[in-house]
């Protein structure tokens, strides 16, 4: 069981959205990557054209990256 959340800040500093989920039935991997690709769409959907992206998730901040996509199908079907 995981749950989630994350905030997204504007640069001065001010919270524009904070956003959370309860407990499901995924493991952390599946729930950091989830939570990574539904902050990137509400960042989209307000406008956000730069962006810097915090996380303390190594497999989800190493996905970030094209050349490193996920093996694993449970992770890849996030992206």
């Amino acid at each position: 069981m995981a749950g989630g959340g994350g905030i997204l800040i504007n640069p001065n500093g001010i919270t524009e959205v904070k956003l959370s989920w309860g407990l499901v039935r995924r493991s952390n991997n599946q729930v950091e990557m989830c939570g990574l690709l539904q902050g990137l769409y509400i960042a989209k959907g307000k406008g956000v054209e730069d962006l810097i992206m915090l996380g303390d998730s190594l497999i989800t901040i190493h996905h970030m990256n094209p050349n490193n996509l996920p093996k694993d199908n449970s992770l890849a079907k996030f992206i």
